[in-house]
């Protein structure tokens, strides 16, 4: 990756997300034969929340900015909340269990799919250094 920075939950940022994922031969691999929507909805003081949904199909990742209209599972939380488990301080099982991260949707494909679920963090982890709060 360049010197380029993205500032967190901008459509830059989002892009740069599906960019990681599918560089990654190890994402690539877990994510085969998974179809799963997951639309991740960030509250924002004072503002609309922020929305982006993460689709898995043909062994890809795509960053739909905006979210989609029938997402699979739905992940709600704070700005906060979602800062920390993008900079790896708190993963979304922890946010879950403090309640700080809402759930909603289809939980047995999400768990059907934890293997690539485990294997984006990695992916994502690539821009946590190029990423602006």
């Amino acid at each position: 990756m360049s010197d380029d920075h993205f500032a967190f939950l901008t459509p830059e940022w989002a892009e740069a997300l599906e960019a990681a994922a599918n560089a990654s031969d190890a994402f690539v691999d877990a994510v085969q034969g998974v179809e799963l929507i997951i639309e991740q909805e960030v509250a924002v003081d004072g503002l609309a929340p922020v929305r982006y949904a993460l689709a898995f199909a043909g062994g890809r990742l795509r960053v739909h900015w905006g979210g989609v209209a029938d997402p699979d599972v739905v992940f709600a939380q704070s700005r906060d909340t979602a800062e920390r488990i993008n900079r790896g301080e708190l993963n979304a099982q922890q946010a879950f269990v403090l309640g700080k991260l809402r759930v909603s949707g289809d939980l047995e494909r999400l768990l059907a799919a934890r293997e690539a679920f485990s294997r984006l963090e990695g992916a994502f982890a690539v821009i946590r250094a190029h990423t602006t709060y």
